[in-house]
């Protein structure tokens, strides 16, 4: 085994000193951290003069981070409410994604600022939702820029598990709001644009033609996924089978999809024997296809990672893989502070880190278990490496942030990931060779499209028969970690009898913690749940349910609630449903659809008993107003 030496790691060296003083910055009076940088400074100078080389790298890690603090103090952290509080504001900015993309709905990321009496003029990003689309907004494209009067509030955090993830929709998508509006609330959507947005979206348009000639239409929607990132065409019940199977990740570009590219142009480019020459071609290819897909944010980081590699593999040097990884993070930090706040670059980077210091061990730990010499075992062995070292740091990430765990991710990932991954280097061969000619390209798209519809078959077969075994309940954390360090402790062990018993005590572990979950979430609780017009009271145990639904004003215009008509839908058996008025009355109209339910009406008198018996006065309705 090789020895960690700290000293063939200077980066790694930098950030240890870097990222401490970085959060002791930003605790710090900016006039307090612009003295000791000043300071810090001078006292490194005079280190240098006298040849203290040791603490110089110490004062120059501490200064770096103290700048970079300045930086941080800019960058705004997402906020998040429990209450229902909106602001109407003017909304310009420019359309930078597309989220969803109907006859009736759209909804788009739009890049700019808002403005309001409170606000002033501020700089943000929205997720907009735009209802009753006229032609002129369904002609929207990114790229736009768009200027509307908008209902914009915080996202909101969950109360019921069925209620949209708005905070973690926020941190996907890089938006601070949300905002609603109708088409007669849109004031004026511009599609001027320069001659390099115009090259840009020339070569967005260019590729997606070639796309859409060289796959059939049932398939379409699936490569603009894999291919270009654009999910707009897939609807919710295809991304939320993925979902289930632990392969969302396939659909959103990222460092996977980018280095399948660049493997595919090494190759590629294999007969060159001029190696800087083949690292030309292949970054002017690279940077092409970023441009192609509109410069993601997540394209962005895995161009540089990926480059910062072949730059390496280049110069011939043996790169340390973890300097590597420490020089991207520093860029970032100083080129992109707010981008280590995002879902997406957290995910990308732990999944690199991953995978650096995992796949070789559990690769190793397979070969000489298994004694295989076949090459397409051996294919699937290490794309089963590749998917568990990355998600021994992904899966507890995506559990914190989501809160599901899905068991079968680690399974649905070895069958479909090689499947999905093959269909993805045919898709970008076809693309490829399509440049040339469309007829030429054809067998790759029939072998793309076979592999697609196959994977895509399997995908739903398990979404349907195995979507029980996603925990959801409050612990799925904790559990991911266990999880996690028990694969990573499973796979380092290189004794076969140690492997089995490691591996029975793992299971049992885990099985008896899901179990544990499972029985906590099942004993009889009270709920409360705030919502817009009304407070939901749920009395849940194993075999009959109660829930009141007691309206906070009287007379209140009917509207119907679909994430509370989900959770009680889903509860198990009996449900009996109080209602108070208009509101609640709208739940349980669309509820009776779904279920057998036995309604009662509750009086104003037996309302007032029910907040007194919980809180001892009337706060079951003014302390969850939500206003």
């Amino acid at each position: 085994m090789e020895k960690f030496n700290i000293n063939s790691l200077p980066l790694i060296k930098l950030l240890i000193f870097i990222i401490p003083s970085l959060i002791i910055g930003i605790q710090l009076p900016s006039s307090f951290t612009l003295l000791f940088v000043l300071f810090f400074s001078i006292l490194g100078i005079v280190l240098l003069i006298f040849k203290k080389h040791n603490f110089f790298y110490v004062l120059l890690s501490i200064t770096i981070g103290l700048i970079l603090s300045l930086n941080f103090r800019q960058a705004k952290t997402l906020k998040s409410t429990n209450h229902y509080k909106t602001i109407y504001s003017s909304i310009f900015g420019k359309v930078t994604d597309f989220a969803l993309f109907d006859t009736n709905k759209v909804i788009l990321r739009v890049s700019g600022y808002i403005q309001d009496e409170n606000l002033g003029k501020y700089s943000t990003s929205v997720q907009l939702t735009i209802y009753d689309t006229t032609p002129a907004v369904r002609m929207i494209e990114v790229g736009d820029y768009i200027l509307c009067k908008s209902w914009i509030r915080l996202p909101r955090k969950s109360k019921l598990p069925t209620d949209p993830p708005e905070v973690h929709i926020a941190l996907i998508n890089d938006v601070e709001f949300f905002g609603t509006v109708y088409s007669n609330g849109v004031v004026k959507i511009w599609k001027e644009r320069t001659s390099v947005q115009k090259f840009l979206k020339n070569l967005n348009v260019f590729v997606s033609d070639k796309l859409s000639r060289a796959f059939e239409p049932p398939s379409q929607p699936y490569f603009f996924a894999l291919l270009l990132g654009n999910r707009k065409y897939l609807s919710i019940e295809q991304k939320e089978k993925f979902a289930i199977t632990g392969m969302s990740h396939i659909l959103a570009l990222s460092g996977f999809h980018f280095g399948i590219l660049a493997t595919i142009l090494f190759y590629l480019f294999s007969f060159l024997k001029n190696k800087w020459l083949k690292f030309v071609l292949i970054s002017i290819a690279l940077i092409a296809y970023l441009i192609a897909v509109s410069l993601p944010p997540s394209g962005i980081r895995a161009t540089i990672m990926i480059l910062a590699f072949l730059f390496a593999l280049t110069l011939e040097r043996d790169v340390q893989f973890l300097n590597i990884l420490g020089l991207i993070l520093i860029v970032v930090l100083i080129f992109f502070p707010t981008t280590i706040f995002t879902i997406g670059f957290q995910l990308s980077f732990v999944a690199v880190l991953g995978i650096g210091l995992f796949y070789k061990k559990f690769y190793q730990f397979f070969i000489n278990l298994l004694s295989i010499k076949n090459k397409l075992i051996l294919y699937i062995i290490s794309v089963l490496c590749l998917t568990l070292s990355a998600q021994v740091f992904t899966t507890p990430l995506v559990a914190y942030y989501f809160g599901y765990y899905t068991f079968i991710s680690f399974f649905s990932n070895l069958i479909l990931l090689p499947l999905f991954t093959l269909s993805i280097i045919f898709g970008f061969v076809t693309i490829l060779i399509s440049f040339i000619s469309s007829q030429l390209g054809k067998p790759f798209a029939t072998t793309a499209d076979f592999i697609l519809s196959l994977a895509n078959g399997i995908n739903d077969w398990i979404a349907s028969k195995f979507e029980t075994f996603v925990v959801t309940e409050n612990g799925v954390t904790i559990l991911s970690i266990i999880v996690s360090i028990a694969v990573v402790w499973i796979l380092m062990e290189r004794q076969p009898k140690r492997i089995l018993v490691k591996f029975l005590f793992a299971v049992c572990l885990v099985c008896l913690l899901v179990y544990n979950i499972k029985e906590s979430y099942s004993e009889s609780t009270i709920e409360i749940y705030p919502r817009l017009k009304y407070v939901a009271v749920v009395l849940k145990s194993r075999d009959k349910n109660y829930c009141l639904l007691l309206d906070r004003k009287p007379h209140q215009f009917p509207s119907n609630d679909k994430p509370m008509v989900d959770y009680l839908a889903r509860l198990p058996g009996n449900l009996l449903l109080g209602v108070s008025g208009n509101a609640g009355i709208a739940v349980s109209d669309n509820l009776k659809a779904r279920r057998k339910v036995t309604l009662v009406e509750v009086p104003s008198e037996v309302q007032r008993k029910i907040s007194y018996a919980i809180f001892g006065d009337l706060s079951l309705f003014k302390r969850w107003n939500g206003f």
